[in-house]
């Protein structure tokens, strides 16, 4: 990785922070998890980010499923300390659903 790349890939969280933890419309958030997939938030959230095959790696050695939704059907409150914990060791804002932002 070239020492622009790195540099670049650093400073990426440390401007997501600064602006406040805004993330681009796209995401899609929700007010109500129920009411938007939340695969699909936390995919499009974390892929924005460029975080997403690291989530994925997360979920693989961490999480009871490999499929964040299973895991959010099954114990939302371990997902979503899952999410959180994994934005924190990352050095992001978790998702918006995440932080009661909606």
């Amino acid at each position: 990785m070239g020492r622009k790349t790195r540099a670049a890939k650093a400073s990426l969280p440390v401007a997501f922070l600064a602006s406040g933890g805004a993330v681009a419309s796209t995401a899609g958030a929700e007010a109500n998890p129920d009411e938007a997939s939340v695969q699909g938030i936390v995919s499009s959230y974390f892929g924005e980010l460029g975080l997403q095959s690291a989530f994925q790696q997360y979920l693989k050695d961490n999480a009871p499923f490999n499929n964040f939704l299973k895991w959010w059907k099954l114990t939302p409150a371990d997902a979503t300390r899952g999410v959180v914990a994994f934005s924190a060791f990352q050095k992001v804002a978790p998702p918006p659903i995440f932080r009661g932002e909606g």
